[in-house]
């Protein structure tokens, strides 16, 4: 097995290599938002809800690195929000995590945005 190199990115964070995926790196979910958010949002508003939702995913599901992210922390993070907010707010949550996912894939952090597999709630139930 080859040894892990360390990826720092932009912020000083740092990122550890897996052996999992050939070239990918292991990096803090929120992390990860607070990156893509920093290079890609104007707005303060917009670029402090980014990161709160990943925030609040990364609670509700139990999971800390994006490669902790599996259908089970998924289930559990719709499970619990589901139970304390409306089908339209658990949208507009997976709607942005699809896009923090997107960023994740593109730096090759994940292998599969999961996110982009899981339907929309549907509304008015």
């Amino acid at each position: 097995m080859a040894p892990l190199q360390i990826r720092q990115n932009y912020l000083g964070v740092f990122a550890v290599e897996t052996d999992r995926i050939p070239g990918s790196y292991e990096m803090n979910f929120v992390d990860i938002a607070k990156e893509f958010a920093d290079l890609n949002i104007f707005n303060s508003y917009t670029r402090a809800r980014i990161i709160g939702i990943a925030e609040i995913f990364s609670v509700r599901s139990g999971t800390v690195s994006a490669s902790q992210i599996t259908l089970q922390s998924l289930s559990e993070f719709k499970f619990k929000t589901l139970q304390v907010a409306k089908p339209v707010t658990y949208n507009g949550y997976l709607k942005y995590l699809r896009i923090i996912g997107d960023y994740a894939l593109s730096q090759h952090l994940i292998d599969k945005n999961l996110f982009r597999g899981v339907k929309l709630a549907p509304l008015g139930l």
